[in-house]
């Protein structure tokens, strides 16, 4: 009997997701995003700089977030910091502040 559906997603179907640390090999996944999430993540990017790659971007949002109890808080003046440093790496952009993350 055929197969119905995407091969990736067939193949995938009912294996969990592993990732080992230990490997300090970059972890590679599909994301998928609702329209909404996605319409918020490229305007983040958009502000920051055009050429800003959404993997970079949300690899340090995700850093910034505490997962262990003597971490920093996460605060919006945190991440509107290194969200400028972020545009900085990346060049100009037409906007000379970014906004306030709430």
């Amino acid at each position: 009997m055929a197969q119905t559906g995407h091969p990736q997603r067939r193949r995938r179907r009912g294996r969990p997701v592993t990732y080992d640390p230990a490997s300090n090999q970059p972890w590679r996944t599909t994301a998928r995003f609702t329209p909404d999430t996605a319409k918020k993540i490229f305007a983040l990017k958009a502000r920051i700089s055009d050429e800003l790659p959404v993997d970079e971007m949300l690899n340090l949002l995700t850093s910034l977030v505490p997962t262990d109890p003597g971490d920093p808080p996460l605060t919006a003046e945190r991440i509107e910091q290194e969200l400028q440093k972020l545009a900085e790496r990346f060049g100009p952009t037409d906007q000379e502040e970014l906004p306030l993350v709430s």
